[in-house]
């Protein structure tokens, strides 16, 4: 009867949560994980209210008339979501060419307006002509020359143009997602090659692609950890019981984030392929613990209750040991630990419930079919790893000394590791549609990296900002209500060219660098515009784009990742100086995983690639809490033996024990990593996925070959250290 209430509480659960599952909202703004008192947080909120909620497209096609583009540049205008499509024609035009024929003397006038009116008549454009006659212009016109070749070059290419449209909305706004659609339909039915970039372009690639590849990711793994299972499980029904109580847990997990207001699309894209590794995890402890139990010719009822008994504590503190290393995300103030510790937390939870509630109750309804569908031989043999444990056993004060030696520096080699922190970390991976746009446009026009700042209103201070960043050689272009003040006199004509650049209380300045958003130069160069608005005088300045972003990340998760690994570490070893009421345990197995992980994330470092720092503090997390379950499982079985037998004996039987279990959990998390690592084309879930590959074959490498070794060496001092008085 209690079997029947249990499995029909699951079944209730699995049925309302599933249900739940489509409804719930994905955020994929991460600036939304700024902390609110970072510099780029307020700048964001003061954008906003200032100048209302915008975002932007870059546009390139394959247009060599000017005149035709602009015909297309006015049909993208009509669309009601669409501010304001920027093109060479606001920057190459009549108006432009009076301002620049006013510094001139009567002679260059007539020279001028003749060769302007030779090329308006060789079919050129008006915007060809201005351009061609810039390198006539007298040695003294350098300025007006550099800065309109720069705006023409900017636009215009041998054989393809570019457009910088701006959409009233933001750029997470359905209606900015289907006026880039009427964009991208207008081109087609015309016949263009089109390249897309610029925040509008990237979310909606996001979004797309995460709602495909969350898919793909599911159907590949499944299948493939299947296979795994039917060669390595002891049972073939027991297939059927990872089915179901991975799959319970799964999407309960799933259906209980409604009840967070929403999840990241980092969480999002890992949810199922992790919580599938990590809740297999437990399913194969206890079920291998059963089979054990079957081995020693045991009742079905017998082998049940001490399974469940010899494998609740290690599940349990495995269990916990991740939980809290996820849970240590919560105190990053890039506030998307809070949301990815949270629901990996609830997923470790609701596995280890499912497990140690549901499991048991399955195993013995279908304890008859179980024991029909035994394998006659288990496919894992393990044996052989025990005694190569003992033949190697004489290196083992080698294995000890080269651990400790290495920990420094490995510690200081990371300092060396390259990050990236900003957008370009969450960008399109190479291979993609989006990528290769990218690409094309930067090969075609150079790096668009834009820099938005927000002065207060000040006319003598503007000009003299104005000054300063027009002579910097790392920007290509400065747009400025300044500019249009220093050279206009009338009034009505100020107002009309500078209405864009002023809000009620600040001034605009557009700034375009020649930089990437995320490199030294880049920092300094935002750094040194800091100073000299501090320098000029205003008191309020804000900044915006994708380089403020990164440079205010860089020190935020910096901060962030040494209180998550220090939280992480001293909850994991507590949880197992309490689980194994040992005060050495804890300190060698954490040793063995942390210099593990450290080995892992100096791998990049090896083939010149830069590490998403984002990427590094998740995994790091995920692979302490994931992987020390083995060293947890092996250290368990080696203390339960050790009451037995020595210390040879003891080891053999523990390898022997535990690493069928080991070997299992840590192939079914290699193959979510993979599957995340070849599907994904987010760069930073993509490396994540490679990272939990590369860090999992290290940590099970560690766990099989060293911590034997040490766990040898320290015998004496383990069992000293042994706070359980009765044992």
């Amino acid at each position: 009867m209690k079997s029947k209430i249990i499995i029909a509480i699951f079944v209730i659960l699995v049925i309302v949560f599933g249900f739940l599952i489509p409804k719930v909202n994905i955020n994929y703004n991460l600036q939304k994980y700024l902390p609110d008192d970072s510099l780029s947080a307020r700048s964001i909120e003061e954008y906003g209210s200032q100048f209302g909620d915008s975002s932007n497209l870059i546009l390139v096609f394959d247009e060599e008339s000017i005149e035709t583009a602009k015909i297309i540049k006015t049909n993208i205008a009509e669309n009601d979501v669409v501010k304001n499509v920027v093109f060479v024609d606001d920057y190459l035009n009549e108006f432009t060419y009076s301002l620049i024929r006013e510094q001139a003397t009567d002679t260059q006038k007539a020279q001028l307006d003749g060769l302007l009116n030779m090329y308006i008549s060789q079919g050129y454009s008006y915007e060809e002509a201005l351009y061609k006659i810039s390198f006539y212009f007298p040695e003294d016109f350098a300025e007006s020359t550099n800065q309109l070749q720069t705006n023409y070059e900017s636009f215009v290419s041998e054989d393809e143009v570019l457009f910088k449209v701006i959409f009233s909305e933001n750029s997470y706004s359905k209606d900015t997602e289907a006026a880039l659609n009427d964009i991208e339909l207008l081109l087609e039915n015309e016949n263009y090659e089109y390249y897309l970039n610029g925040e509008s372009a990237s979310t909606i690639f996001t979004e797309n692609a995460i709602a495909r590849e969350t898919t793909i990711i599911t159907l590949m793994i499944i299948p493939i950890i299947l296979i795994l299972l039917l060669f390595l499980s002891t049972s073939y029904f027991d297939l059927v019981l990872f089915g179901i109580v991975a799959g319970a847990a799964i999407i309960i997990n799933l259906g209980t984030n409604i009840f967070i207001p929403e999840i990241s699309f980092i969480t999002q894209s890992m949810a199922i392929a992790l919580q599938l590794a990590i809740s297999l995890d437990y399913i194969i402890f206890m079920l291998n613990a059963y089979h054990n139990e079957k081995a020693d010719n045991a009742t079905d009822e017998e082998a049940l209750s001490k399974a469940v008994r010899k494998s609740r504590k290690p599940i349990i503190a495995s269990a916990l040991t991740t939980g809290v290393s996820f849970l240590a995300l919560i105190f990053m103030k890039f506030s998307i630990g809070l949301d990815i510790g949270l629901v990996f937390f609830k997923a470790i939870m609701i596995s280890l419930l499912t497990t140690i509630v549901l499991l048991p109750f399955l195993i013995k309804i279908f304890a008859k079919i179980i024991n029909k569908t035994r394998k006659k031989t288990r496919v894992l043999k393990t044996a052989f790893l025990g005694k190569f444990a003992i033949k190697i056993k004489k290196l083992r004060y080698i294995f000890l000394v080269i651990v400790i030696l290495a920990i420094v520096p490995i510690i200081l080699l990371q300092g060396n590791t390259s990050f990236t922190y900003g957008a370009s970390s969450f960008s399109a991976s190479e291979g993609t549609k989006y990528y290769e746009d990218t690409v094309h446009i930067e090969e075609e026009f150079g790096v668009n990296n834009n820099l938005i700042i927000l002065v207060e209103k000040d006319t003598q201070k503007e000009f003299e900002l104005y000054s300063y960043l027009r002579n910097l050689d790392t920007i290509k272009t400065v747009e400025a209500g300044a500019y249009y003040k220093s050279i206009l006199t009338d009034p009505a004509q100020i107002q009309y060219l500078t209405n864009a650049f002023y809000s009620e209380e600040y001034a605009l300045f557009n700034l375009v660098l020649e930089t990437e958003s995320e490199t030294e130069e880049s920092y300094i160069t935002y750094e040194n515009i800091q100073n000299e608005i501090n320098n000029i005088g205003f008191e309020n300045a804000y900044y915006l784009g994708q380089t403020p972003i990164a440079y205010d990340l860089r020190d935020i998760i910096k901060t962030d990742f040494m209180v998550v690994v220090l939280i992480a570490l001293v909850s994991v070893m507590l949880i197992i100086a309490i689980s194994f009421k040992n005060l050495l345990l804890p300190i060698i197995l954490t040793l063995v995983i942390e210099v593990s992980v450290f080995l892992t994330m100096l791998i990049p470092q090896a083939y010149n690639q830069d590490l998403i720092y984002l990427s590094y503090l998740i995994v790091s997390t995920i692979l302490l809490g994931a992987t020390i379950d083995y060293a947890i499982l092996f250290s368990k079985r080696y203390m339960e033996d050790r009451l037995k037998f020595n210390k040879e004996e003891s080891l053999k039987r523990a390898i022997k024990e535990a690493s069928p279990s080991i070997i299992t959990s840590a192939l079914l998390f290699i193959v979510a990593g993979f599957a995340i690592y070849f599907v994904s084309s987010i760069l930073a879930i993509k490396q994540i996925g490679l990272l939990i590959v590369i860090g999992v074959t290290m940590s099970l490498l560690f766990v099989l070959i060293i911590l034997p070794q040490l766990i040898f060496v320290f015998d004496k001092w383990i069992i000293k250290a042994n706070i359980d008085t009765e044992s």
